[in-house]
């Protein structure tokens, strides 16, 4: 892994960096490494597509068992999400990360080893923005994740749930919590 650790070296970050909102407002408040995978991909965009851009996740880092983690940020209400955004950040950065991973992973090895999240924030929000479904929605939302044979829990949402096998082993639509709890500290670097 020493050849792409030396591409990714300058894009040291961490949780707290780049969860951080384009207003600049703090998310998650850890000093858990990552990599700025936004910041990895303006670069990219310069060199090879003449400044055209491409959407990306927020950070990027390898999991205790060598997966690939793409992770997004979204200081938001899961309802709130501009959900048209997702796909593309999905598709783009599975892409933009062969750029540095091709010496050591074909393109079929990385979709094996990815790893997606998007880690919203249903909690942080002020009451009059708060969303107060009726539970008669509550019980339909329900239904239609049974009918779907999909655990409410844990369904994928955002329309992202199509590159499931197809660009990531896994995909987790979570929310700030359950990243702090389950997956934050299982976070590092290359070589770490």
């Amino acid at each position: 892994m020493k050849e792409y650790k030396n591409v990714m070296e300058q894009y040291e970050s961490t949780i707290k960096e780049t969860s951080k909102s384009d207003e600049n407002i703090d998310f998650i408040e850890s000093e858990v490494k990552v990599y700025d995978f936004d910041a990895y991909t303006e670069d990219v965009c310069k060199e090879y597509r003449s400044k055209k851009s491409l959407s990306s996740v927020d950070a990027f880092a390898l999991s205790d068992d060598d997966d690939f983690w793409f992770i997004e940020f979204k200081n938001a209400r899961k309802s709130q999400l501009p959900k048209k955004s997702l796909p593309p950040k999905a598709y783009d950065s599975i892409y933009t990360a062969y750029f540095f991973l091709k010496e050591k992973y074909s393109i079929n090895q990385i979709k094996k080893k990815a790893v997606l999240f998007v880690v919203y924030n249903d909690d942080a929000i002020s009451d009059e923005k708060k969303e107060n479904p009726s539970k008669g929605f509550s019980k339909f939302k329900n239904k239609m994740g049974e009918l779907a044979k999909a655990d409410p829990e844990t369904r994928i949402l955002f329309g992202i749930e199509k590159f499931k096998g197809f660009l990531y082993r896994e995909i987790h639509t979570i929310g700030k919590q359950e990243f702090l709890e389950e997956y934050e500290k299982k976070c590092r670097l290359i070589n770490d």
